[in-house]
């Protein structure tokens, strides 16, 4: 049952795979029209030969030639038989051999197994679910705060727009589900209105319509959303974004952070509330060369 449960709903599936799985139904009948007709001229040449057999006969000596088995205790002898048999061998090697398989798996394995991967993949998050962390827009820094946020303890989910991408990344323990970005339905069943927070990593066009989308269907959503250009930062804000960062210019102030300057010896790194975290250079200092121990910076500071 578990086998003729995704055939059936193969069956009742979209139209486009009905229409392809009706394709290697129509090549099973034209494949068992050529058999019968096989059979049948197989009768007509035993009796001009002067021999008779059933139809079931028939039957079986074209299914042995067509499938190369030729067993031979039926045989033709004169030159039309063997003319016929010839005929017989080659159209079953073409169809038996190799177009049989090909529509097998072009027109029914490959839609079968499609229907199971859609079946498997999710496309709503349970009516429970609040707090979460909706990644749009995939990529390698999509995947880095994916696991980030994991790291630091908080539920995210990865938007896909397609079956092969949510399946790989369901095999490799990611949250994800799969819709369309610009489809307001899709943020109802992601769960948008009790969401922490969306955030679309695509580029700037489609960050738009996703923030649009998204910002109709959840008024008061948090959103944060990457730019590109810097012209796009207005475009995103009138959209309905919450944040709009622009990553080159976040990494350029963070390196001319880092830049040494006469007057300032210490460069900030990070800030925690009211904690500052910095470092200061070693160089032309009298601690070149020294080791933490001999350094005496716990006692000295």
């Amino acid at each position: 049952m578990q086998i003729f449960t995704p055939i059936i709903a193969l069956l009742h599936s979209r139209r486009r795979i009905r229409g392809t799985f009706s394709g290697f139904f129509r090549f099973l009948l034209i494949l068992c029209a050529m058999i019968l007709s096989y059979s049948v001229m197989f009768h007509f040449i035993m009796r001009y030969e002067g021999h008779s057999h059933t139809w079931m006969t028939g039957l079986y000596w074209t299914l042995t030639v067509m499938s190369t088995l030729g067993f031979g205790d039926i045989t033709f002898t004169s030159d039309l038989g063997r003319i016929f048999s010839v005929i017989v061998l080659l159209s079953g090697i073409i169809f038996l051999m190799v177009l049989l398989p090909f529509t097998f798996i072009q027109h029914f394995y490959i839609p079968w197994m499609e229907n199971i991967k859609k079946d498997r993949v999710p496309r709503e998050l349970p009516p429970e679910t609040k707090g979460h962390v909706i990644l749009a827009g995939l990529g390698p820094m999509t995947i880095n705060l994916a696991n980030d946020l994991t790291r630091y303890g908080y539920s995210c989910v990865l938007l896909c727009k397609d079956t092969q991408t949510t399946t790989d990344l369901l095999d490799r323990g990611y949250n994800a589900v799969m819709g369309e970005h610009d489809d307001g339905e899709t943020y109802r069943r992601l769960r948008l209105a009790n969401a922490a927070m969306l955030v679309a990593m695509d580029n700037d066009q489609r960050n738009t319509n996703i923030v649009f989308t998204a910002r109709d269907v959840a008024p008061h959503a948090i959103i944060a959303a990457r730019v590109e250009n810097a012209a796009a930062v207005d475009i995103m804000q009138l959209a309905g974004s919450t944040h709009v960062y622009q990553f080159r210019e976040v990494l350029g102030k963070a390196l001319a952070r880092r830049v040494l300057k006469p007057d300032h010896p210490s460069s900030i790194l990070s800030t925690f509330n009211q904690l500052v975290v910095a470092e200061a250079p070693v160089m032309r200092t009298p601690l070149v060369g020294k080791t933490l121990m001999e350094s005496g910076l716990r006692k000295a500071t």
